[in-house]
């Protein structure tokens, strides 16, 4: 290990990560996980007779990877000093005389280390692809090149929000902000110089100005993942991509070591206790009647959850103006900027209501889609606060059951989602005779069809619980990443058993028998969740 004062704190940490047993279960994990896609891509390519089952795998670890490192790295990353803050130790940190580069080394480096070994243990694993056939070694060494230098600037992302905001969810929240805006800045910035090319403003295709979207489009692991994984690839693992993301991650962690000190000059930088949003006390005297918290009654949990850690009725208002905004506003300015399949000319009325069903459509999907990834959130939160700010005990001193308590919490979370389903009804409206005409041609099918989508229904719905208590469950047991690591699980554990079933099983009625058992399978593990839950919120009032 290293000897110096300035890695002292580095040091330690990879000596805590070494001794520990978790991250080596998690590789070995990881590993057995690739191996059994891989074997079940070797057992389709023998079905179909493929010669690119290879690339076809590859190409699916590959991007797996970056939905993965881009969801849970921001987390874990963000979180580097932002945990410090929230458990008020950053004072103690600065006690010790560490100057800020020892703090980053310590806090932000030695998860970075962690990451790319996850990345390492997958290389040699990966590399057996090249045996099925469609994908050579260069094409492996430089797509896990990209991945890495991806990695990198992903943690010092992360780590530069860190040392500016007060709380993990900001920071990682204005870490994915400033990946998205980075994105929708390139693709302006085509369409701008498309735009001009097209007027003959740029007469000249090969400048500066016309090749600079081409430029930056190869500095995205996107583009560059993309081209690797394209048939043919002869390039090596050196590109634009990984010295600018490289390049970038060197800059923002200078500049982290900057201004660590002006931005952790306020001792710890947070308030002594959770987040109050709109409805807080202070802001309630000053408030309409209508907006005004009501009494808490016999429901006094469900109270506190719904006017301090949901804003009440204050946050039902602005999330349905935001919705409204979204789908009537955002979404059909968009498409008719980008003459979407929805309107092939200039929007009018007219156009409008002879579109409507589809539209509706629309609207249903997104809002399902919203409404899942909302409960999966909540779930994820709705006992962390009161884990992390240790008032587990104290509503367990309240004259009723911790069942009851939790319920109550459910109950008031529940109420987040209320605006969302209200335009998922909206939207089913919309396109309310489409859906009729859907559902007569599935039950006047024949029994087959008609059972195989109601079993599709009842694993989806199987999947949504489960992924709401698994969620849950890990709030409960890790400090950050529930809602990431439970949310990959549902993915590939999904993945995994869709492979499965198209190696395993090649009828109709076999495949009506695989989601009937996947969707049981669900909800038995939910139940067992559901009391596992319950044990754990027990066990951290007692540990309290």
């Amino acid at each position: 290990m290293f000897r110096s004062a300035t890695l002292a704190l580095f040091n330690r940490s990879l000596r805590e990560d070494t001794r520990r047993a978790t991250p080596y279960f998690a590789r070995m994990g990881l590993a057995a996980l690739i191996l059994l896609f891989l074997g079940m891509a070797h057992m389709s390519s023998g079905l179909q007779r493929s010669s690119t089952a290879g690339l076809t795998f590859f190409t699916m670890v590959i991007w797996i990877n970056v939905v993965f490192f881009t969801v849970v790295g921001l987390s874990h990353f963000s979180s580097a000093i932002t945990e410090e803050k929230e458990d008020m130790a950053l004072g103690l940190l600065r006690m010790t005389n560490l100057n800020p580069l020892s703090i980053l080394l310590g806090k932000s480096t030695n998860r970075l280390f962690v990451a790319l070994l996850y990345l390492l243990a997958q290389f040699p694993f990966t590399l057996l692809a090249v045996t099925l056939g469609g994908v050579s070694t260069s094409q492996v060494v430089a797509a896990y090149g990209a991945l890495a230098a991806y990695i990198v600037l992903l943690a010092n992302l992360g780590l530069f929000f860190s040392v500016l905001c007060r709380r993990t969810y900001t920071a990682a929240f204005l870490s994915f902000i400033s990946l998205v805006v980075s994105a929708v800045i390139i693709w302006i910035v085509y369409a701008v110089v498309q735009m001009l090319l097209g007027a003959g403003l740029l007469l000249d295709p090969d400048s500066l100005e016309a090749r600079l979207p081409g430029m930056l489009a190869e500095c995205t692991v996107a583009f560059r993942l993309a081209d690797v994984l394209s048939t043919g690839f002869a390039g090596g693992p050196l590109c634009s991509q990984v010295v600018s993301n490289v390049a970038a991650a060197l800059v923002l962690f200078l500049a982290s070591w900057l201004t660590f000190d002006s931005a952790t000059r306020n001792q710890l930088g947070v308030d002594a206790g959770p987040a109050r949003p709109l409805t807080s006390a202070r802001s309630v005297p000053g408030r309409r009647r209508l907006f005004a918290p009501t009494r808490p009654g016999m429901r006094a949990v469900f109270w506190k959850d719904r006017h301090f850690l949901h804003n009440g009725k204050t946050g039902l208002l602005w999330r349905l103006l935001a919705l409204a905004a979204l789908f009537f506003g955002v979404i059909p300015g968009i498409a008719y900027m980008m003459e979407s399949k929805f309107w092939a000319e200039p929007v009018s009325f007219d156009r409008f209501t002879r579109t409507m069903s589809g539209y509706g459509f629309f609207v249903f999907w997104i809002s399902l889609f919203l409404a899942v990834l909302q409960l999966w959130l909540l779930a994820g939160r709705i006992f962390r606060e009161e884990i992390r700010w240790q008032t587990l005990s104290s509503l367990a001193m309240l004259p009723t059951s911790m069942r009851r308590i939790a319920y109550q919490k459910v109950a008031a979370a529940l109420t987040v989602v209320l605006p969302i389903v209200a335009f998922l009804v909206i939207g089913l409206l919309m396109e309310m005779d489409d859906f009729m005409d859907f559902l007569a041609g599935v039950l006047s099918g024949n029994g087959e069809e008609s059972v195989a989508f109601f079993c599709g229904i009842f694993y989806a719905i199987g999947q949504v619980v489960l992924g709401t208590h698994l969620i849950a469950w890990l709030s409960i047991q890790l400090k950050w990443g529930a809602f990431a690591l439970g949310v990959f699980a549902i993915v590939i554990g999904n993945m995994a058993y869709g492979m499965l079933s198209v190696v395993t099983i090649d009828a109709t009625t076999g495949g009506i028998a695989m989601l009937f058992i996947g969707g049981l399978a669900a909800f038995a593990a939910s139940v067992g969740l559901h009391e596992a839950i319950g044990l754990g919120l027990k066990s951290s009032a007692a540990k309290e």
